[in-house]
């Protein structure tokens, strides 16, 4: 009986998850005050459009409802604006699709379209990297190696920039992480706004095309050689999996190449696998791939993901041999 009783004050004891808990809450209640402050305006806008109708109908002016000063001028404009906008609804006419489907008007359509507009997250890193999460509700599903075409339009509108997913749907609560280097163009202006406005504007509308690509199931060949390349290294396996491949019996050899002997003299061993030496440029790939592929027993796979010369170069080697 004490242990049950334990047990149960155990669950419903939630002071860990109060503070995050009262910060959620409160951040909720601010955004139902502010839609119905919205809505209050409005409807007292609303109100006083229509008093002020009525007593221009009761003095015998003509044209009563015509907007006579700057304020119901502007009220105008834009309640005609976004009224007439939502008006437009496509009906067939004729057939079975008339009969069968019905188009809805185009205000819930626009409000179905913002509901499912993506928001971003930009986060700097190290080595001027830019860390993009962004929580969709339409695209849950991806598979590894999978990319998109992302595009923030307050940074770049008509600019649409391919990137890896570095997450699984299992992972970040479900958002899609990406990890890019910036550079000139749009990859510049990403870090330069995620540098300049951390707290001023935590979230960004972001547009997403795709995902594109998959990749092969790597358990289906015998070898399999990972080549990973600037700051998309998270869509191979990382050292983890690759300990945890080890535990369960495969069979795993690791030989890190580089370009120059510098490179090569000052390379650091892992804490992870303590048996690889990592090395910083890009290796000679024609006599790794050469090596391998005469060593091989079976089919091998050679995944590369990466910078678009890093995968030329690897496949024109893989050619090649």
């Amino acid at each position: 009986m004490t242990q049950a009783a334990e047990f149960l004050g155990e669950i419903l004891d939630d002071s860990i998850f109060q503070i995050d808990g009262n910060a959620a809450a409160r951040n909720f209640w601010y955004g139902v005050c502010a839609v119905i402050g919205i809505a209050a305006f409005f409807n007292f806008a609303q109100k006083v459009t229509a008093f002020s109708r009525l007593r221009s109908a009761a003095s015998n002016r003509p044209h009563p409802a015509s907007p006579s000063n700057f304020l119901t001028i502007s009220l105008a404009t834009v309640t005609a604006i976004g009224r007439e906008a939502s008006y437009p609804q496509f009906m067939p006419q004729n057939g079975i699709v008339a009969n069968l489907f019905k188009i809805p008007p185009m205000g819930t359509i626009i409000l179905l379209v913002a509901y499912l507009v993506p928001t971003a997250t930009l986060t700097t890193l190290e080595g001027g990297v830019t860390r993009v999460c962004i929580d969709s509700k339409s695209i849950k599903k991806w598979t590894p190696g999978s990319h998109v075409l992302l595009s923030v339009p307050v940074i770049g509108i008509l600019q649409s920039h391919p990137a890896t997913i570095a997450s699984i749907p299992s992972s970040h609560g479900g958002k899609l992480v990406f990890l890019l280097k910036g550079h000139k163009g749009f990859t510049g202006r990403l870090i330069t706004a995620a540098e300049t406005s951390p707290g001023s504007r935590p979230t960004w509308k972001a547009r997403i095309d795709g995902p594109y690509g998959n990749t092969a199931d790597y358990a289906t060949f015998d070898t399999v050689l990972l080549i990973s390349g600037s700051t998309v290294v998270d869509s191979d396996t990382d050292s983890d999996e690759i300990t945890s491949i080890d535990e369960k019996g495969t069979k795993i050899t690791s030989r890190p190449k580089a370009t120059s002997a510098s490179s090569v003299n000052s390379g650091t061993r892992s804490s992870v696998l303590p048996c690889a030496v990592f090395h910083s440029g890009r290796p000679d790939f024609h006599p790794l791939i050469g090596e391998l592929l005469e060593k091989a027993e079976g089919e091998t796979g050679i995944a590369v993901c990466g910078p678009l010369g890093l995968n030329s170069k690897v496949r024109d080697y893989g050619g090649q041999v």
